[in-house]
């Protein structure tokens, strides 16, 4: 494949270790997402399609208040950095230093360059006398580098953010990770070229990584299509064992513990996994205290039984979770189901 066209994006789909496939596409035209979300995470983002369809859904309900909200990454291997413009310090409210871990630290010393800074630059510094505007759990951030441009420090990337938009528009800031380089890297131009672009950051790191290098970070969202392969043979090539089987690569166990650390307190995690992992799965978000609240279970034609579920879990235990099937083709055409949640990204919906 080399390039696969949405209705209103593009993805190059041909260095990433998990090409373009149905179960991510049905996982980013399904999962919940409230007018309210801002701050995403997309685990495994491969291509990054899931990441768009994201950003696309949410791109007509970004109304509110403008604000920014940034996230220091220590990591030589971050893919992008996004830079704020100089003397971008907010002066309003509550003293920035009691804001507590909402805050990013700062960094707008005089004569100090990303140069002599190195590696760890250290994001913003203005609390000599000035006090910060707190925007709900966060707060902006400064960036007033005197001196190289931080675009020449390399691949080191402190801060990220995702920049403010025009007033009575409410800011996006999605996150995209993915341990194969290549992935990441394809991701993040496919980032680039979209409508979005200012609001998709692509890291080529592993979940452990992010976690150690990400800080107090919240997300109203969390989604992925992890590996699922436990017992299965081994493919020839590393990288797509990666992607594919737990034992070289990512888990669901895992994403669900970093969820239980980084989900907002109304935050979700939504996952698609097949429908055989569904107790334990179950079990184990349990054990990290969240609950499922939604399940949709995907089967191919009606004789069928399901072989996917897309399972979404939140820190509220939810009574009678939502529980619903999805078929996506009877008597050799598409469900009008099927269609009505594809109509938006697939050019034949």
């Amino acid at each position: 494949m080399g390039v696969f066209r949405f209705k209103k994006f593009e993805v190059v789909n041909e260095r990433s270790a998990m090409k373009v496939n149905t179960d991510g596409v049905l996982l980013g035209a399904a999962m919940t997402i409230k007018q309210a979300d801002r701050y995403l995470l997309d685990i495994g983002t491969g291509t990054g399609t899931i990441a768009l369809m994201a950003a696309q859904r949410l791109s007509q309900a970004c109304i509110g208040h403008s604000d920014k909200r940034s996230i220091s990454l220590r990591s030589s291997e971050a893919v992008r950095m996004t830079d704020a413009g100089p003397g971008d310090c907010p002066t309003e409210g509550p003293d920035a230093r009691r804001i507590g871990r909402s805050i990013s630290p700062c960094s707008c010393d005089e004569g100090l360059t990303g140069r002599q800074i190195g590696r760890s630059i250290s994001p913003c510094s203005c609390d000599e006398g000035l006090t910060g505007r707190q925007i709900e759990r966060s707060i902006s951030l400064c960036s007033c580098d005197e001196g190289p441009d931080a675009r020449r420090i390399g691949r080191s990337i402190s801060p990220i953010l995702c920049e403010a938009e025009p007033t009575g528009i409410r800011t996006l800031c999605l996150h995209a990770i993915d341990i194969d380089e290549a992935s990441a890297t394809e991701a993040e131009a496919n980032f680039r070229n979209s409508p979005w672009h200012d609001h998709l950051h692509a890291f080529n790191m592993s979940l452990d990584e992010f976690a150690r290098n990400g800080g107090g970070t919240e997300y109203d969202l969390i989604f992925s299509n992890p590996p699922y392969f436990e017992d299965s043979f081994n493919a020839p090539e590393e990288r797509r064992n990666n992607a594919r089987h737990t034992s070289t690569g990512l888990s669901y166990r895992e994403i669900l513990d970093f969820a239980s650390e980084h989900l907002s307190d109304e935050g979700r995690v939504s996952l698609v996994l097949p429908a055989e992992t569904e107790h334990a799965l179950c079990r184990h978000a349990r054990m990290y205290g969240l609950h499922l609240f939604r399940i949709l279970r995907i089967r191919t034609v009606p004789r069928k039984a399901p072989s996917r579920i897309i399972a979404e879990f939140s820190r509220k235990r939810t009574e009678t979770p939502e529980d619903r099937i999805l078929t996506i083709q009877n008597e050799g055409k598409y469900t009008e189901e099927y269609l009505s949640l594809m109509r938006d990204f697939y050019l034949f919906a």
